[in-house]
């Protein structure tokens, strides 16, 4: 039994383990294992690097257009794609354009309250009063650049201490852009963008009717919060209001608006605060 186990290669110390021992070289097992594939440099696309992976869709992306079917492809080695046990949540095709050439993503509910429901002229026409506030508000930072000097005569300040007007307005578009974003997830994007409409006009009020210098500024920060949701939530309003090969368009009309608003208000209160005073260009 002890030439069995020493040709076996048994060793008492180390019991939980087979140590092969073999004496002779016809006893010796040989693995063969498959020549590793060359390694090949990575392809790349317009600098982009394919994953070697997936071959029809890439991780992070959506499937939007099919050759014949109009139907997506599955990939199991895709992260987008579904796991093969999981169970589908139903067995209707997906949406797509009229002309069938598009599928339709994200999936639009049943709901009619889904704004992806909702017939494209309501869609746009949210979208363009939305892109109005975003002109406007978009325009308020250099609101006073071309009423510096008035300012400073009536409150009897430098000039230099004008330019505060416009850096603590930043100061509180930075600050509401911060809680702008939580809050319109916790409660929605409507009450955030009523109730900062609201806030805006109390604070343009405020600015126009600022006894001294310091209420003016303080005016101006609160003013800076109030508009702060037109940078932090338009391009997600959009997400939500339109499918995915829709929103090119959308965010180009968005960006005009917004850096439209802040080239022309500017050129509009010089003429306002030429002819009729600074107050006026917050009425």
């Amino acid at each position: 039994m002890n030439d069995d186990r020493a040709a076996t290669g048994y060793d008492r110390r180390r019991s939980n383990w087979l140590i092969p021992r073999f004496k002779t070289r016809s006893s010796v097992a040989t693995l063969v294992k498959p020549n590793p594939e060359p390694l090949r440099p990575p392809k790349w696309s317009f600098s982009v690097l394919n994953p070697k992976d997936t071959s029809s869709e890439v991780p992070g992306t959506v499937l939007l257009l099919s050759s014949s079917t109009h139907q997506p492809t599955p990939d199991p080695t895709s992260t987008s794609s579904p796991p093969e046990d999981s169970t589908p949540l139903t067995t209707l095709p997906p949406k797509t354009t009229p002309d069938g050439t598009i599928i339709l993503s994200p999936q639009p509910d049943p709901s009619p309250n889904d704004p992806l429901n909702w017939p494209r002229w309501r869609r746009d026409a949210a979208l363009f009063s939305l892109g109005i506030y975003c002109a406007v508000g978009g325009g308020m930072p250099p609101l006073l650049a071309a009423g510096f000097t008035d300012v400073a005569a009536d409150y009897h300040v430098p000039v230099r201490r004008v330019a505060l007007t416009t850096g603590l307005l930043m100061l509180g578009l930075g600050i509401g852009c911060v809680l702008a974003g939580p809050t319109a997830i916790l409660y929605g994007k409507r009450p955030v963008y009523l109730t900062s409409i609201i806030l805006f006009i109390l604070a343009s009020t405020w600015c126009a009717l600022s006894p001294d210098f310091p209420s003016l500024l303080v005016a101006r920060v609160v003013q800076g919060v109030a508009i702060s949701p037109v940078e932090a939530l338009p391009s997600a309003t959009i997400a939500e209001m339109y499918f995915l090969h829709e929103r090119s368009f959308r965010i180009g009309v968005y960006t005009l608006m917004l850096l439209g608003g802040k080239n022309l208000v500017p050129l509009v209160s010089a003429a306002v605060i030429e002819r009729w005073g600074w107050r006026w260009v917050f009425w």
